[in-house]
């Protein structure tokens, strides 16, 4: 059975990281089409999900104030060095 072309994978991705309000509209209309009973296809539903999720993130955060802004991005690379750090001192 043929896809149409948005259910193709490489316009899949972009509609998700891109614009993810879109992308998770695309996902959750046709969830259908992608077979849960086959493993590849439902591993790459959770994938598009899970990246539309974390666009989503990001682009709502854009709309914030400035301040929650820095706080939020100050907290992720708090936690990015404190985790090259503790693999550094692990070894």
């Amino acid at each position: 059975m043929k896809k149409p072309w948005y259910l193709k994978t490489g316009w899949v991705f972009v509609f998700c990281t891109l614009t993810p309000p879109i992308g998770y509209l695309i996902i959750l209309t046709n969830l259908k089409k992608f077979n849960n009973k086959d493993k590849e296809q439902f591993e790459q539903k959770i994938f598009y999900l899970a990246i539309a999720t974390i666009a989503m993130a990001f682009w709502v955060l854009k709309f914030t104030p400035p301040i929650v802004q820095k706080v939020v991005l100050c907290g992720l690379l708090a936690i990015f060095i404190g985790r090259k750090l503790k693999r550094m001192f692990k070894k």
